[in-house]
């Protein structure tokens, strides 16, 4: 078990089945027996975790396995059981903070991530006119993160510099486009035409919903948007500082669109039960949006690879840790700017040196 090779087969391995598997429970209590397998399957449909394993983004890759757990909990403290797991407040401070304080070790940026949900929920709530749980909500929010950096302060003590957090590539302006933050297509996976195919299940609660089901869906819309305007300005580089890789930035889109399915699905068992045609119709729009969304996930899973590179840097550079004379080398790094290990300045064709 002492093996590395074991733990990067099982950071490839685990976090998409064990995302899949929160987003399943986020709606395990919803009364509905399809809301949680369309959460589980838009979740683990998402193009975001393959990119990252193409990029080799092990924080990406922690924080989508981590994030529909922590969002249940957040959820938990709204007193609020539509969806979430239903629990004691207090209990859900101390849970929130355990879950946090394990995921920050590996990916200080998550602090970020649950802040930016959090604001959103606030939003939504405030826009769907119900604002109950929201005092309890930031209190709650405020002690767990605490609680979680003042766990992990001898760790981030040590951190020389904000690279360290947000990785080696320092989010610069660039040339991405907003289509592809959109449709989550940062990487070989993914399209950027079919991807728009998503938004058709993720409008069904804001069309169709009613009661708490409409409520969640504007708090989730409400982190959305809020996460696609902070990556839009990170790759603009209207931040003083570098954010991580988009994978990072986006994780929180691709668990809002997997909850928008599962809410789909509860407005189908619930609000649209003996519905006429005429309100059926973005129903039937979603389902097929959802179908078109699957065709660019299922072409990148034929080599099963899903663009992982086939050796790792210790095997590329080994010659240049230990060169046959000292001082007979210099080297010039180029390729994309998350996969360098140091940082870099961007060029043309999205490579950088």
């Amino acid at each position: 078990l002492g093996s590395a090779s074991l733990l990067r087969v099982l950071l490839v391995v685990v976090p998409i089945p064990l995302g899949a598997l929160g987003a399943w429970r986020l709606f395990a209590r919803s009364g509905s027996e399809r809301a949680p397998v369309a959460a589980a399957f838009l979740y683990a449909a998402s193009p975001l975790p393959y990119n990252a394993i193409a990029g080799g983004s092990v924080q990406a890759l922690i924080l989508y396995a981590s994030l529909p757990w922590v969002v249940a909990h957040v959820m938990s403290m709204m007193n609020t059981y539509v969806i979430g797991i239903p629990r004691a407040r207090n209990g859900a401070v101390i849970s929130l903070m355990t879950i946090l304080a394990f995921v920050i070790a590996f990916s200080p940026f998550a602090a970020s991530a649950v802040i930016v949900i959090v604001i959103g929920f606030v939003v939504g709530s405030f826009l769907a006119g119900d604002m109950r749980g929201v005092p309890a909500l930031l209190v709650g929010t405020a002690l767990a993160l605490a609680g979680a950096v003042l766990l992990n302060l001898p760790f981030l003590s040590e951190l020389q510099s904000w690279e360290m957090v947000a990785g080696a590539q320092g989010s610069g302006a660039t040339d991405v486009p907003l289509t592809t933050l959109l449709t989550l297509s940062t990487g070989p996976i993914g399209s950027s035409v079919l991807g728009w195919a998503i938004f058709a299940p993720a409008f069904v609660p804001l069309l169709s919903g009613a009661g708490e089901r409409f409520t969640w869906a504007m708090r989730i819309w409400g982190t959305m948007l809020l996460t696609w305007a902070a990556a839009w300005a990170s790759v603009r580089g209207w931040f003083p500082i570098g954010l991580p890789v988009l994978e990072v930035l986006l994780a929180p889109i691709a668990l809002g669109f997997a909850v928008l399915g599962g809410l789909a699905t509860m407005v189908l068992d619930v609000d649209l039960v003996g519905a006429r045609a005429r309100r059926l119709a973005p129903a039937v729009v979603g389902a097929i949006g959802l179908g078109l969304a699957l065709f660019p996930l299922l072409a990148g899973s034929f080599t099963g690879r899903w663009e992982l590179a086939r050796v790792d840097l210790a095997t590329t550079y080994g010659a240049i840790d230990a060169p046959s004379e000292d001082g007979t080398y210099r080297v010039l790094w180029i390729g994309e700017a998350h996969v360098l290990g140091a940082s870099s300045i961007s060029t043309a064709n999205d490579l950088a040196w």
